[in-house]
């Protein structure tokens, strides 16, 4: 099953890479305005419009893709696929948020929460006025026969889906290069909301904000993890050191094993869920995050020391010469060992 899955994923990822190959295209994007490149591409590939809107409507009208946002959103909807037409949705707007989030990394710029959580709102919003008329025109059709309602559900799927794909008047924007202010005083004054996730208190936040505080830890935290796996890639790819990797594990905790702390709570599924329980999974949460902006802040030291000695590394023969004697004893084993704590406790 979880290899179907995988699958699955793949798949979507690379029709997704085709897609965009094309739309970015300079004739193709010369000869075609962004409405027409849009329905070209819902009429040339009508289950991946279906299942994808969001993700079809940036590629196609405002020519942005990241694949790994892509697959951060497939993975979302892997674990959590969310309820009905309003869990739908609530993907959807996950991947516009993700889409900026990974956009700021391909720039090594920092991502804002707060832009990030307008982006998410700003889509969900948008999908849900769609929605809410929907269900509005439901309840009034009430009382028809069965059949003939379950037919009117599927022309309202449709519907929204037709919603998402046509709709082009959204006018919130985000600038990548833009930086937020850093002063306290000045945030305070623009009421702002605090620098870091750790400096809000979640015993001030209504129900609504509360459930949303939730996502975002959960979203930062998934995010630190696929940092710290990827920076553990590269660390281990600049040493051509066989004993690196096993002696870096020791030192860096499984980022992923952070994950099963959520095997101790109940699912959180909507803002009117147990008050208690979120407040102490945010204490809990935060104490997780503090260890892995630990681990990604050691590998990107060791990572940057890394290359800088690698720069000045002396020729690979002079170095074998220096420390032939020293091949398979003890001492190599202490001395890298040592080397690496060193490199750790740099930061």
């Amino acid at each position: 099953m979880a290899d179907e899955s995988e699958k699955n994923i793949e798949e979507a990822l690379t029709l997704a890479k085709n897609i965009f190959a094309v739309i970015k295209n300079p004739e193709f994007v010369k000869n075609y305005d962004a409405d027409t490149r849009h329905q070209v591409v819902i009429k040339k590939y009508p289950n991946f419009a279906s299942a994808y809107p969001i993700i079809l409507k940036y590629l196609a009208r405002d020519l942005k893709y990241n694949e790994k946002a892509f697959r951060r959103f497939l993975n979302k909807i892997k674990v959590d696929p969310g309820k009905g037409m309003e869990g739908f949705i609530e993907r959807q707007a996950d991947y516009a948020k993700f889409l900026y989030i990974e956009d700021c990394k391909a720039i090594r710029q920092h991502w804002s929460m707060k832009i990030a959580s307008s982006i998410w709102s700003t889509e969900y919003n948008h999908m849900y006025k769609m929605l809410k008329k929907m269900k509005k025109d439901e309840k009034e059709a009430k009382n028809e026969f069965e059949e003939e309602e379950k037919k009117n559900l599927e022309v309202k799927k449709q519907e929204l889906l037709d919603f998402i794909n046509s709709s082009d008047d959204l006018d919130f924007e985000y600038d990548i290069d833009s930086n937020l202010e850093d002063d306290d005083f000045i945030r305070e004054t623009l009421q702002l909301p605090p620098k870091t996730l750790a400096d809000i208190d979640p015993e001030l936040l209504n129900n609504d904000e509360l459930f949303q505080f939730v996502r975002q830890l959960k979203d930062y935290r998934l995010s630190l993890v696929e940092e710290i796996e990827d920076a553990f890639r590269e660390a281990i790819r600049l040493k051509s050191d066989p004993d690196f990797e096993s002696e870096l594990r020791s030192l860096i905790p499984d980022p992923r094993l952070i994950l099963e702390m959520d095997q101790d709570f109940p699912v959180f599924t909507q803002p009117s869920d147990d008050r208690s329980q979120q407040i102490l999974y945010i204490g809990e949460i935060k104490e997780k995050l503090v260890i892995l902006e630990k681990s990604s802040a050691r590998l990107k030291s060791i990572i940057e020391y890394s290359q800088e000695t690698k720069k000045e590394e002396v020729p690979v023969k002079e170095k074998h010469e220096n420390n032939e004697w020293l091949i398979g004893t003890s001492a190599e084993r202490s001395k890298k060992k040592k080397r690496i704590k060193k490199i750790v406790m740099k930061k």
